[in-house]
């Protein structure tokens, strides 16, 4: 045996399903892809042979069967014996290609040779017949579409130019040639039953697509039939009716009867085309002689035509009765043509004969047969045009024989049922009929007017015909115009000699009111004259009644109105009997209005519109006329349709079930039944609020759905059809919930506790996939009814979607019924969860259906091929139809997960449903498959699955990690909240040892594709960033799937890579966008954003992993190799900021985020298309024509007219329309432009929102590696200067940008103000991160920016959603830049000139920048922030010359003040009292404050307050309450208030003008405040060692920093106001005695500080004060700045750390030498001194007050002569001024020998001489003298102090000769 063989090279072909996959998928209205072009150039071949290149067998290709291998051209295919035994057993003549096509089946990995070889050659047989019918399909779907194309439109040339081609190159012939090469062929020799039926069917199957392209290329006239080809056609259909050919016994089974039937019926109507009678009526028409015409048959071709159909018996053929009418039809308009004696020989033809022998053969009843079978119904082909050539007959049909005129009744009935069939469902041949233009329609539009005419004679007639010729919106309006421009009315009338006017004409008169049937009430007027239409019997006429002019029927605005007269007709009781009558007209209404809404509103407002008038109506009537929300209550009320509702619908839904009890019954109910719920969903798409509209809601769904499946039906799937139209009822209602007011509670509970509706649903949708599945290999359902059960299904996911994701908000614990059903595992048949996890495994491409529906069948792939071959002939409108139930399964589960996070069951995340492994692995394997399959028709269902993922990773962790997981788990279904970590911990995988997970690998892999994706498919993309997003956000839980993605190749690398890549995409413009592309650019910026935010998650997480690492107390043991990758991975985002920050990178991505694409010149443009809209539909309604607005928005557009009309401006503007010419209803608006104009706002709200998103992801990112690089200062890891400054010129240019598009309006959208705050606090980021590298230039930038934004925003109303937001931030970025700025001075030293040019433009900004403040302090949301800037400014960068006009012009100070009173803005008061502090410091700010009444706003505020936070703490008595640890941070309100009083009394000085003020203040804080003075000169006391001398009352040993501040403002106001000795000595005057000596004491306990560092503190600590602010605790994280190891500097260390009381006692004396102790000492911070300097500044204010009061002893001694003892100030002993002023030399000494000074001692006070001191004194002092010797900035100083020494100590500077 040979081993390789060479065959033909055409056995081999390639596939054609792909072909026609992509001709299908190529748009109509555009050319076809130049890729696509060059296959149909390349196949062109195969095109026109068709079927006929598919070649028989022959001697060589079964010898070669018998090589090793077979060379098929570049094909190579190896032979397999058992498989080409069967393959010859088989099938004699197709042996080589049905062997290739088994090879090809034993390939695929999903079937064994043995399952190949015993049950598939009948799937490989047909997948044959697959290939040769999809060639036949490629060539008809080019005829098809070049005939959408047509010859008039410039684009589609290249598929018209490719059928032109096929046409030319001799389609036709090789089509005939097929044609009869297959109606003569006979089934092979020895073939089992099953192969031959599969062979009869699939051969039929090819005639019909055979005939369906040779009728397509005669009807749009590609080819041109002539008589020859004619007669041949005409033999081939005579040989199959007759049975001459064996066409007829392949007829075996019930398919294949239907496409021979289908085939006669093709052949037929392509016999009938090309006859041209089209071409004959435009002739007929134009009065064009036949031998001028353009026929294509000559007079002879006619004759043996005519010959050929005399030779049809139609007798015993009832097939040809069909052809004989047509023919004598094409007779019988040529005999009518002009020249009839050039056509002598045809008239001879008798034509009348034929009709009669048509009529003999029933051949009218034969058409209406082809229009009632499933032909039209169900097949793909050019349906269209197969009924339009139908519809041309019977045109000329009635042109011909004048059927308006002659005919009877029932061929008239007969020929309206066809015309009903023909045009019902076809909207192109309907919108033909309304055309004027159409010759075609001219005698059918002749026969509608005569039934018009007799309207409502013959009303059943015209409403049946009506109701077909309204199938869409133009069509639906041309019917109801019709209607409503009827002007006459036809009545049954007897002829009197008195009524007959005109016997010649047939004008009759009535005398008498004529009634008209089936009106109550109406009448035809007398003296009415009408035309008599014909005679009915005896003296009884048919009468046409004309009403106009003067005798008007009725005179109102649409008079004579049809569609009046019909609902009328409709709205009496009387003639609810005529049963078929009611149905056509309700079926009219509801065609009319469900096509067309404008329709829908104008029967709405019939009623009221009507007028009545005297005509002898009653006045009745205009109650009886109805909108179609009254004819449904009055069909309801009448039991039309035997309905019952036998419960008030208030209980609609309550108790959990149908409520009521419905009867249905009779023929005629359940004929209207789809009208009726058409006319439900539009009642409730209008949203009226009824209840009539709530009974039929009710009656849709509690009665109707429920039921309906129960019910008996002619054919099942027709049960389908009202499921489907129920459905659509009950999702309509759940979107309209949100709408209504009245109804919503009602259908909210009756959708969410009706057990019936849900038990309706469920039996629906609770269906396995295996199960679904299994219908199409069971003959118990047809293709139909499963095909109709899939919608439904797809349905009812919607709807549960719907319910669950827009009625599940403000549920509680408890939930509803529907969600307990949904969740619950005991549903029936299938637990829900069950059902849609099932069915997201439903996959098109394992569905194996008839080829006729173009579905896949079995994967076939090659491995010698190149490519392997694909899926089979795929038509994707059936594939997406099928992935709906996918789409919506997947919709459905991700709300079930989140829904599931409400019920207690399911709470934790432990959502697992009671799934077992399987149908957990079976879930996994689906989404593992649908992720990695990339084809562009999964996009939805791709977004569908990881939608819920990322419901999973947000609310049910257990579940998705049991989906990630890479072995089973047997305790994932566990639903024990207590065991849910531990089923995760089973569920989950471990990154060591095991392999990686596929759903892991499957995200992987379109990370690697985002390149190519972003631009294509950017969806996609978002989709599964969103989900490592969720991923991160609950990263403790998914540590093993974030470790597999961490470690996966270059992860951050590629992540980092998609951001740059995505900004470096430029963005057009976005005037030049359309929708789809604004969408995919407004993706990318999501897909940074998430990008980002993922960035920031792994910072933080890796953050405070490493901040847990460092508290494990073995963190220096050896690490394993995994962890030192998470190490190096730790890194790995901070290593990429790192890098954008140092380079450009970083520049660029802030200049690409900041700029807005915000444009208000748009959104102006937007309110003015709106205003036109409103203003044109005000115009619109005062007319009366409401067009197709729903009830709310006609209501809203009535409220606003209403409130117009009665604003005087706009009656004015009306006179002055009117004046002008002008009409309100004429100011229209250009719609095209305005939809454009909105579209375009859309686009670019669209593109800025994303833009946003991305900007705030930007400052996430980089405010946590900012916030969490300590380092950066040190390892230079930060943005460079230059940087920095540009990034901040580009964002306050974009900052301005936006800024300047708000200031030419009012208001403004909330997007602009978000993006607008997000630009400020990028600002503010940026220059925080920029530390002392931030320049004044830049600075000074931020605040001019900030000062025109703030400018701006206060313009705006402050109803504008979000101003006050932004200009929060606004205020927050203005502070934080006077703080960068006066730190930068501060740095600089502000001494080069370049720094004070900076610093004078800082203060030429810094003054506008006041009044804006002070306009922003009126706000309560702003006043604080506003406060503390202004504050800041006037403090640091400018003079009280300067910034004080500017106050005193625009600062509401009573405002200010007013809120000292506000407990609302409690916190904000130490802020107010401090600003009140700056002001109070100028004469003239003292002066305003007093003015203003500060004074007793204070004293308000100390008795406010001395109830709450801070002076609740002390009683009456000065003792400390135990509610001071109830405040963690209180305010020290006394304290500023104090300061505040002092400054005011400091700069009005001693002017005579304030004394008054002075009395009070003294008289106040003396008297009424006494005992806060009191208590903050209470000195601590010492503990004692000895526990017999503990004193009995409380110790004060321990008090703050804040305390200390206190008393120092406390004894500071002690000193201003003992300074005025008047009114100081009046109003004291015993209280003296006490301040002194609690003054005393106080100093004496500071002058014990004598303990040396170094001491043990357990040796004593004086004084605890611990740190209680934040602040404080700050302060104690810096080192000392001072560093003394004396006084109180060595003291306060240990009470400010210690929280015990100590017992020892610190000793006043200085022990020098002192050795350390065991304890080490406590180390000094910066804290510690504060509270050092604190209490050496209350001692100097100690000394200062004890100094006036001596210094006043004197005068008054001076001024008496003599000294009162009596009287006389205590005065502090010598020992409390030796101990301080040993402190201060020691101190001071010691600073400076560490500053190498020497030393330098400043005496703080004079001290008299004491025996003893004076030695050491001198000692001292000579030491002093000789280290300020040389240094000159202490001459003044030691000049100060030797006064002070001739003073204390007299003749000591003399006698040691230091003058």
């Amino acid at each position: 045996m040979a081993s390789t063989a060479s065959v033909d090279a055409s056995l081999w072909w390639d596939p054609f399903t792909n072909l026609l996959t992509e001709l299908e998928n190529a748009p109509l209205s555009s050319d076809l892809p130049s890729n696509l072009a060059k296959k149909l150039k390349d196949n062109r071949a195969w095109l026109v042979d068709t079927v006929a290149c598919f070649k028989p067998p022959n001697a060589k290709s079964r010898e070669a069967l018998n090589s090793q291998k077979v060379k098929v051209g570049s094909h190579h295919l190896n032979i397999k014996a058992e498989l080409k035994e069967k393959a010859l057993n088989s099938s004699s003549y197709l042996v080589g290609s049905l062997y290739a096509f088994a090879n090809l089946c034993l390939k695929d990995n999903k079937l064994g040779a043995d399952s190949i070889i015993q049950e598939s050659l009948h799937l490989i047989l047909l997948q044959y017949y697959m290939e040769r019918q999809c060639l036949l399909k490629c060539t008809r779907r080019i005829l098809m579409q070049a005939l959408y194309v047509g010859n008039g439109s410039e684009e589609g040339q290249i598929i018209r130019e490719e059928a032109l081609k096929l046409i030319s190159d001799g389609l036709e012939r090789k089509l005939m040639s097929v044609l009869e090469d297959l109606l003569s062929s006979s089934h092979p020799e020895q073939m089992d039953v099953d192969l031959f039926t599969l062979w009869a069917e699939e051969t039929l199957m090819e005639d019909n697509l055979v005939l369906d392209i040779l009728f397509l290329a005669y009807y749009e006239s590609f080819c041109n039939c002539d008589g020859g080809r004619w007669k041949k056609l005409c033999s081939y259909y005579q040989g199959i009716i007759s049975g001459a050919y064996n066409f007829g016994k392949l007829a075996i089974s019930p398919d294949a009867l239907h496409s021979s039937y289908h085939a006669k019926v093709q052949l037929l109507l392509i016999l009938i085309e090309t006859l041209d009678l089209e071409i004959l009526l435009q002739m007929v028409h134009d009065e064009v002689p036949f031998s001028k015409g353009v026929s294509l048959f000559t007079l002879f071709d006619i004759q043996q035509m005519d010959a050929m159909i005399s030779s049809f018996n139609a007798s015993e053929l009832k097939e040809a009765g069909p052809l004989i009418l047509a023919w004598a039809v094409f007779l019988c308009l040529i005999s009518s043509l002009p020249g009839k004696e050039e056509n002598n020989v045809l008239m001879e033809i008798d034509h009348v004969g034929y009709v009669r022998q048509a009529f003999e053969a029933a051949s009218l009843n034969y058409f209406l047969e082809i229009l009632q079978s499933d032909i039209l119904k169900e097949s793909d082909g050019p349906v269209a045009g197969y009924r339009s050539v139908l519809r041309t007959s019977i045109s000329a049909f009635i042109a011909s024989y004048e059927i308006n005129l002659q005919i009877g009744d029932s061929t008239l009935n007969m020929i309206l049922d066809i015309l009903y069939k023909i045009y019902r469902g076809e909207e192109s041949l309907c919108v033909q009929f309304w055309d004027k233009g159409s010759f075609i329609d001219g005698p059918i539009r002749c026969l509608l007017c005569n039934l018009e005419g007799e309207f409502p004679y013959r009303t059943v007639e015209l409403l049946h015909f009506l109701s077909s010729l309204c199938e869409g919106t133009w069509p639906a309006e041309c019917v109801y115009n019709f209607l409503d421009k009827s002007v006459g009315i036809s009545s049954v009338f007897e002829i009197s000699r008195d009524s007959l006017v005109d016997n010649i004409s047939q004008i009759v008169e009535t005398h008498l009111p004529v009634h008209i049937p089936g009106i109550e009430g109406l009448f035809i007027p007398s003296k009415t004259r009408g035309q008599v239409l014909k005679m009915i019997g005896g003296n009884t006429a048919l009468v046409r009644w004309e009403v106009g002019g003067d005798t008007v029927l009725l005179r109102w605005e649409y008079a004579q109105s049809g569609v009046l007269v019909l609902l009328l007709r409709l709205a009496q009781e009387l003639y609810l009997d005529k049963s078929e009558e009611v149905f056509l007209t309700l079926d009219l209404l509801s065609r009319m209005v469900s096509f067309n809404t404008a329709v829908c509103f104008a029967l709405m407002e019939i009623g009221s519109l009507l007028r009545v008038q005297e005509t002898g109506m009653t006045g009745t009537l205009e109650n009886n006329v109805c909108s179609p929300s009254h004819v449904a209550v009055i069909v309801l009320k009448a039991n039309i349709f035997d309905v019952t509702l036998r419960t008030s619908v208030c209980d609609v839904g309550i108790n959990g079930s149908s409520s009521g009890s419905w009867l249905l019954s009779g023929k005629l109910a359940k004929m209207l039944l789809n009208d009726l719920l058409d006319f439900t969903m539009r009642l409730v798409e209008t949203g009226l609020e009824d209840d009539s509209v709530l009974a039929l809601v009710v009656f849709s769904l509690q009665y109707v759905l429920v039921s309906h499946e129960f019910w008996k039906y002619k054919v099942k799937y027709a049960r389908w059809e009202i499921t489907l139209k129920a459905l659509e009822v009950m999702k309509k209602c759940i979107l309209s919930i949100s709408h209504y007011e009245r109804l919503s509670d009602v259908l909210r509970d009756m959708l969410l506790c009706d057990s019936s509706i849900h038990n309706s649903l469920f039996r629906i949708i609770c269906m396995t996939t295996q199960s679904l599945e299994n219908l199409y290999v069971s003959r118990l359902f047809e293709l139909v009814e499963i095909e109709s059960l899939q919608l439904a299904m797809a349905s009812v996911l919607d709807i549960l979607f719907l319910m669950l994701s827009k009625l599940s908000k403000d549920i509680s614990s408890s939930l509803p019924v529907f969600h307990q059903a949904v969740l619950s595992c005991m549903t029936k048949p299938v637990p829900v969860v069950a059902a849609v996890i099932s069915l997201i495994s439903y996959f098109p491409s394992l569905v194996c259906t008839s080829s006729s529906l173009n579905l896949n069948v079995i994967m076939l792939e090659c491995e010698y091929s190149s490519s392997p071959i694909p899926n089979g002939a795929i038509n994707l409108i059936y594939v997406m139809f099928l992935q709906a139930i996918q789409v919506g399964a997947a919709r459905v589960l991700s709300e079930l997960l989140i829904v599931a996070d409400y019920s207690q069951q399911y709470r934790f995340g432990n959502a697992c449903f009671g799934l077992d492994d399987k149908q957990i692995t079976d879930l996994r394997h689906s989404v593992n498959s649908i992720l990695l399959d990339q084809s562009a028709s999964n996009e939805d269902l791709f977004v569908a699955i990881l939608n819920v993922l990322i419901s999973a990773a947000n609310y049910q962790p257990a579940f998705l990690v049991a989906i990630f997981a890479t072995k089973e788990s047997k305790d994932v279904q566990n639903s024990n909240a207590d065991n849910v970590k531990q089923a995760a911990k089973e569920a989950s995988f471990d990154p060591q040892g095991s392999r990686k997970p596929s759903l892991v690998d499957a995200l992987l892999l379109y990370l690697d594709r985002v390149n190519d994706l972003i631009n294509s498919n950017p969806r996609m993309v978002l989709s599964v960033l969103n989900l490592m997003k969720a991923l991160w956000q609950g990263a403790g839980q998914y540590t093993h799937i974030l470790e597999w993605l961490r470690t996966s190749e270059n992860f951050w690398k590629k992540m980092s890579n998609y951001v740059l890549f995505i900004a470096g995409i430029e963005d057009p413009p976005i005037e030049n966008l359309n929708d789809t592309e604004a969408l995919d650019l407004a993706c990318k910026y999501r897909c940074q954003s998430a990008i980002l935010e993922i960035m920031a998650y792994e910072m933080f997480l890796q953050k405070k992993l490493s901040h847990a690492d460092s508290l494990l107390k073995h963190a220096a043991q050896s690490k394993d190799r995994t962890e030192y990758a998470l190490a190096i991975q730790k890194s790995a985002v901070k290593d990429i900021m790192a890098d954008w920050c140092e380079s450009s990178v970083l520049g660029k991505l802030i200049k690409s985020h900041t700029s807005c694409e915000y444009n208000n010149n748009k959104f102006f443009h937007v309110k003015v298309a709106a205003s036109l809209f409103t203003v044109h539909m005000m115009g619109r309604l005062a007319n009366g024509d409401s067009g197709t607005l729903s009830v709310s928005l006609l209501e809203k557009i009535h409220e606003i007219r209403k409130k117009l009309s009665s604003q005087p401006a706009f009656s004015e503007l009306l006179a002055q329309y009117s004046q002008r010419g002008y009409r309100l209803e004429g100011v229209k608006s250009n719609c095209r432009n305005n939809v454009c104009c909105m579209q375009e706002a859309n686009s670019t709200v669209l593109l800025a929102s994303s833009k946003y998103d991305a900007l705030k992801a930007l400052i996430t990112v980089l405010t946590v590696y900012w916030d969490h690089s300590p380092e950066r200062k040190t390892n230079g890891t930060k943005i460079p200067a230059e940087v920095v400054s540009s990034c901040i010129d580009h964002i306050c240019q974009c900052f301005y940008t936006t800024v300047e598009s708000l200031a030419a309006v009012l208001d403004a959208s909330e997007d602009i103000l978000s993006f607008l705050g997000a630009q400020a606090e990028f600002l503010l980021h940026l220059m925080r991160s920029a530390d002392e590298s931030l320049s004044l230039h830049a600075c000074v930038l931020v605040l001019k920016t900030l000062g025109c934004g703030l400018k701006v925003l206060s313009d705006l109303r402050p109803s504008v959603t979000g101003v006050n937001t932004t200009m929060t931030l606004l205020l927050m970025l203005l502070l934080s830049t006077v703080e960068f700025t006066c730190l930068g001075t501060r740095i600089s030293g502000a001494t080069e000139m370049e720094s004070f040019k900076d610093l004078g433009k800082i203060s030429n900004v810094a003054i506008p920048l006041l009044p804006i403040l002070c306009n922003c302090i009126t706000s309560a949301e702003h006043c604080t922030l506003a406060i503390t800037t202004m504050d800041f400014i006037i403090r640091n960068f400018l003079m009280p010359d300067t910034w004080f006009p500017v106050i005193q012009n625009h600062l509401q100070l009573q405002h200010l003040i007013r809120k000292l009173q506000d407990r609302n803005t409690f916190v904000s008061i130490p802020l107010l009292l401090k600003f009140f502090l700056t002001l109070a410091r100028v004469r003239g700010g003292a002066e305003m404050l007093l003015n203003s009444g500060f004074f007793s706003m204070l004293r308000v505020l100390f008795a406010e307050t001395s109830d709450g936070r801070l002076f609740s703490s002390i009683n009456s008595e000065g003792s400390p309450s135990n509610a001071l640890d109830k405040f963690d941070k209180p305010h020290h309100i006394w304290g500023l208030g104090l300061s505040v009083v002092i400054a005011i009394i400091q700069s009005l000085g001693d002017s005579p003008t304030y004394s008054d003020s002075v009395d009070n203040m003294i008289t106040y804080f003396f008297s009424e405040k006494a005992y806060m003075i009191f208590y903050h000169l209470n000195a601590p006391d010492f503990p004692s060692d000895d526990p017999d001398k503990k004193r009995p009352r409380a110790q004060r040993t321990q008090t703050s920093l804040a305390s200390l501040q206190e008393t120092e403002h406390t004894v500071m106001l002690m000193c201003v106001l003992a300074q005025h000795c008047k009114s100081w000595v009046k109003a004291m005057k015993d209280m003296d005695s006490q301040l002194r000596e609690k003054s005393i004491h106080l100093l004496a306990f500071f002058s014990r500080g004598t303990q040396r560092h170094g001491e043990p503190a357990g040796r004593g600590a004086p004084l605890l004060c611990p740190p209680t602010s934040k602040e404080d605790f700050d302060c104690c994280k810096k080192a000392s700045v001072i560093k003394s190891r004396n006084g109180w500097f060595a003291l306060s260390p240990v009470g400010c750390v210690s929280k015990q009381k100590f017992t020892a006692v610190s000793r006043a004396l200085i022990t020098k030498d002192q050795a350390n102790e065991n304890t080490a000492p406590v180390s000094q911070t910066y804290f510690s001194d504060a509270i050092a300097l604190q209490i050496y500044r209350v001692a100097f204010l100690l000394l200062k007050f004890l100094c006036l009061q001596a210094e006043g002893a004197a005068k008054r001694a001076e001024e008496l002569g003599f000294v009162d003892l009596a009287h006389f100030p205590e005065l502090p002993m010598p020992e409390i001024l030796h101990g301080l002023q040993d402190q201060a030399i020691a101190i001071v000494t010691e600073l400076c020998e560490a500053n190498r000074l020497e030393r330098i001692d400043y005496q703080i006070c004079g001290i008299r001489p004491v025996l003893g001191r004076v030695e050491d004194f001198s000692k001292e002092l000579k030491l002093l003298i000789r280290a300020t010797e040389g240094q000159a900035f202490l001459k003044a100083s030691m000049k100060s102090l030797k006064h002070i020494i001739l003073s204390v100590y007299p003749g000591l500077l003399q006698s040691e000769g230091l003058l």
